[in-house]
């Protein structure tokens, strides 16, 4: 059930659009099972998730791409703030809007039912990473900005990049960029091509291996040694 948000509007003194918005009422005198299931759904086209590494609920700034713990005083605030109602039933039926108490909110955190409810979170990117298109692996395809069911990821696009630029700009792109870095050359070559050299190579490759992260999973990941002069 919805219920406009206009009264509470009024009460605070908070401004609506022009067309009054409203949000799902849900009664918190009830059990605390179908709350958190019911709430969670609420909560799933929000970026709240349930974070795959130790399971903590988690919040992710589309713009800044931080991730922040929902605590139990945060929480109460953040489902009430134009995503829900919260209400109460006395025993003659009347109906009044209340907010939820920490502790009602604590126990919500902390349910499985809540939890699983939400979509996991494995990793959040800052760039668009590519990742296979099926499970044939036979095509890639650019993760879009918000979240990805199928990698459980959640992308905010802070370095916005070409994907139009065909190989060979991107690799004279590349060779350009790296023309005065001082690789390692041959004795007998000391004026050895950038592409024919083996150093270059290996730290192409360890860009990549970052790049192309989530395409990787699932087996060994490379990794890569650097050597330097120590003088």
């Amino acid at each position: 059930m919805a219920v406009s948000l206009s009264g509470v509007a009024a009460l605070t003194g908070a401004e609506l659009p022009a067309e009054e918005r409203m949000a799902p009422r849900i009664y918190v005198d009830g059990p605390i099972v179908p709350l958190c299931r019911e709430l969670a759904m609420h909560l799933r086209m929000e970026p709240v998730f349930c974070r795959g590494a130790d399971g903590a609920v988690v919040t992710v700034d589309p713009v800044s791409a931080q991730e922040e713990l929902m605590t139990p005083v945060r929480f109460v605030t953040y489902a009430e703030d134009g995503l829900v109602t919260f209400a109460k039933r006395n025993a003659a039926g009347d109906v009044r809007v209340v907010s939820l108490t920490e502790n009602v909110a604590r126990h919500i955190l902390g349910s499985d039912v809540f939890r699983r409810t939400l979509r996991p979170l494995k990793a959040v990117n800052r760039v668009r990473l590519p990742v296979w298109a099926n499970s044939e692996h036979t095509g890639v395809r650019l993760l879009s900005a918000g979240y990805d069911e199928g990698t459980a990821t959640y992308t905010a696009d802070l370095l916005p990049y070409r994907t139009d630029m065909d190989p060979d700009e991107a690799r004279a792109f590349f060779l350009g960029f790296y023309e005065q870095f001082p690789f390692a050359r041959p004795g007998d070559d000391p004026k050895q091509p950038l592409e024919k050299n083996r150093s270059f190579a290996v730290q192409m490759a360890a860009h990549f291996a970052v790049f192309c992260r989530l395409m990787l999973l699932g087996g060994l990941r490379p990794a890569f040694a650097i050597q330097a002069n120590q003088r």
